[in-house]
């Protein structure tokens, strides 16, 4: 592995997968450390309990790990990936495991990694995916095409794109027009049922869905997609929609399957976990929630776990 940060190294922005974290320092430079599962850490030995230099041969802006591979963006908009490919989800053309950073498309504003594919926004706001077919994540208008895609493959709509967020089997994306719009395989995922977007009640599996979603309780938000729940981030309040999972959603008054009801106010940040939730707020205390794989927080309720830790 590299050498381990500095005492004056200072971090912007933190993301976890199954075995790994990933962070993205102040100079655009990406550290890594844990288990390197399937590469996902790159070229680092088996594991490493300390933070070390993954990458600076670019400056990066953002970085994200999912569950065995990771993706990261560039300054000059390029995509980078490595880790597991079994899916296609690297982007590269093959299905092999890579663990040197290679770039896969070229001038990206935007994007968000699910649990084995990719939802990508061009400089011009065309949508591209690509990686596991299974799910319907990839906005295939064949309903019955279910083959993983390769390479970055473009979204065949007239919709121009400025935000996605992505999940295990949901996403959502906001259009230039700041218009939210959400597919996948469950229902409630972005706080909809299927009869609101044209769909019977009984259908399960939204394909295809590109149509307006209105909910102006949560404005235009940033959002994280759990397990079948979805959580909204607008101006410091914390909105929560889907279904009932007891490590994620068990607090007094649990929200209807389909609206956003708010979860607490004052928070900066939310992040899945991978046994429950944790969130900062705007005074540098760390929140938790989740099931009984998750201790610090028993039965879902919300705890904190941290106080007052200080951010610069």
């Amino acid at each position: 592995p590299e050498p381990e940060p500095e005492p004056g190294v200072r971090f912007t922005k933190l993301t976890s997968g199954n075995c790994h974290a990933l962070a993205l320092d102040t100079d655009g430079r990406i550290w890594g450390w844990g288990k390197n599962q399937y590469s996902c850490l790159g070229n680092f030995d088996r594991w490493t309990d300390e933070p070390a230099l993954l990458c600076d041969a670019a400056v990066f802006t953002d970085v994200q790990a999912s569950i065995d591979f990771s993706a990261a963006l560039d300054a000059d908009g390029g995509l980078l990936t490595w880790g597991t490919n079994t899916s296609g989800q690297l982007g590269d053309g093959s299905t092999d495991e890579r663990g040197e950073p290679a770039r896969v498309l070229e001038n990206v504003a935007s994007f968000a990694v699910g649990y084995d594919y990719v939802a990508a926004i061009a400089a011009d706001g065309t949508l591209y995916t690509w990686g596991d077919g299974s799910r319907h994540m990839l906005l295939k208008q064949d309903t019955n095409d279910t083959a993983n895609v390769l390479t970055p493959t473009p979204v065949d709509t007239p919709l121009k794109f400025s935000y996605v967020a992505s999940g295990r089997n949901g996403c959502i994306a906001y259009d230039t027009d700041g218009i939210r719009y959400a597919w996948g395989l469950l229902n409630g995922v972005a706080g909809y049922d299927a009869a609101q977007i044209g769909f019977s009640s009984g259908d399960n599996v939204v394909p295809y869905v590109l149509k307006p979603i209105t909910d102006d309780t949560i404005g235009r938000s940033e959002f994280v997609i759990g397990s079948g729940t979805v959580y909204a981030l607008n101006e410091g309040d914390l909105y929560l929609a889907g279904g009932k999972d007891s490590r994620l959603t068990a607090f007094e008054s649990n929200p209807s399957f389909y609206q956003f009801a708010p979860v607490k106010e004052g928070i900066k940040a939310v992040h899945v976990a991978m046994y429950g939730m944790l969130a900062l707020d705007a005074d540098g205390n760390v929140w938790g929630w989740g099931g009984s794989a998750f201790p610090p927080c028993p039965h879902g309720e919300l705890t904190q776990l941290t106080d007052g830790i200080a951010f610069s």
